[in-house]
């Protein structure tokens, strides 16, 4: 084929002066004066367009000159009749390497396109157009993008590059950071209350806390903490002394007890750690107040009853957890407290719900005459 009466003026010429076997590479330049009216069907208005027969060639170039106001709009045409506005950010600019849908109002350069596939393009102002604007579109089976330059996916998957310049995503190890580097920043989330993101096996993101500081291991020092200390005479022969109940909105971690006390004549006091299923009935006792450890955080939702009389039911136990006969001195002569310590080496004593407690229980022994026990618990909520 050496000629095409149906290419546009500029084309046929060059092809019946210089009869070429296809495929060939064609080149068109024409003035966009005017706003093209007929938008997607047919002949663009004369004067608002500057089109190209592709002959298959991949790839045009185009370069815009003059003087002029109103957007260019790449289109293509497949069926030989409708023309389409190309979508997406294919459209490159050899001066900034920047990709753009359209041409942008006054804009002149050279752009580069990909055009495998279509019949034809065009360069054709949809909106109101003043002043010239010299399009020259050109075809090209040589397409600009180097195949040496394009990584494949053997080498995406094995090696990739990044860069350490300023504008680059890479950054080279102890170099110094410059005002207007460029990367990519981690999200992380600002948690100043501890709460379930997600589900096991969804994805998350990293926890910060307001200084912007990762909560990666460790994230009880980051949860509301409690302390309540206590001082009584327990009754007679008391069982359940006090305990922590859990509570229907959060969990609770039982991190340290510690108890001491005194007696008229220095002895021991026996006392077993429970770990109860169901709650106390009965009895009578009072509420103890639980203290910030941070005072910006919210109140302690579970709170501990400390008993004066027994409980008439107790609750099902789980299981002791620990046990001891603790050394009481004389109001004279005080010994050292025993110290319970959990999650140092593993997990704290977890309550959830609120059925669950724990209780410091006396065994319903008789009690020393002047006994006044002091119990200190520490806990946190999340």
């Amino acid at each position: 084929m050496s000629y095409n009466p149906n290419l546009p003026a500029g084309q046929a010429s060059a092809a019946a002066s210089n009869p070429v076997t296809l495929p060939q590479e064609s080149i068109v330049t024409t003035s966009i004066t005017t706003q093209n009216l007929n938008g997607f069907s047919g002949a663009a208005t004369a004067g608002s367009a500057a089109e190209l027969i592709l002959f298959g060639a991949p790839e045009v170039a185009i370069v815009v000159t003059g003087t002029y106001t109103g957007v260019l709009t790449i289109q293509a045409m497949v069926d030989g009749t409708n023309w389409a506005s190309m979508g997406g950010s294919n459209l490159r600019s050899f001066s900034t390497g920047s990709f753009n849908t359209t041409i942008a109002s006054a804009s002149v350069g050279t752009w580069n396109l990909p055009t495998a596939g279509y019949q034809k393009i065009r360069v054709t102002g949809l909106a109101t157009v003043t002043g010239t604007a010299v399009v020259t579109i050109r075809s090209s089976y040589a397409p600009s993008f180097a195949p040496s330059s394009i990584a494949t996916v053997g080498q995406i998957t094995s090696s990739v590059t990044p860069g350490t310049a300023a504008i680059s995503l890479g950054k080279a190890k102890a170099n110094t950071a410059g005002a207007t580097d460029t990367g990519v920043a981690m999200l992380g989330l600002r948690a100043d209350t501890l709460a379930i993101q997600a589900a096991t096996g969804q994805y998350i993101i990293p926890a910060l806390d307001l200084y912007g500081a990762m909560l990666i291991r460790g994230y009880e020092k980051q949860a509301r903490t409690y302390s309540v200390s206590v001082s009584a005479t327990p009754g007679a022969t008391a069982t359940d002394f006090l305990v922590l109940p859990g509570n229907a909105s959060n969990t609770v971690y039982v991190t340290r007890i510690i108890i001491t006390g005194t007696q008229t004549t220095a002895g021991f006091v026996a006392a077993y750690l429970i770990l109860r299923s169901t709650a106390n009935t009965g009895g009578t006792s009072a509420t103890s107040v639980p203290i910030k450890h941070q005072q910006t955080d919210a109140a302690a939702i579970s709170v501990p009853l400390l008993y004066s009389v027994n409980p008439t039911a107790l609750g099902t136990a789980i299981g002791t957890i620990r046990s001891a006969v603790i050394p009481m001195g004389s109001a004279t002569v005080p010994y050292p407290p025993y110290v319970i310590e959990f999650g140092d080496k593993g997990k704290p004593v977890v309550l959830s719900g609120v059925a669950q407690m724990l209780a410091i229980n006396l065994n319903g022994s008789a009690v020393s005459a002047g006994l006044s026990l002091a119990v200190m618990v520490e806990y946190f909520e999340v």
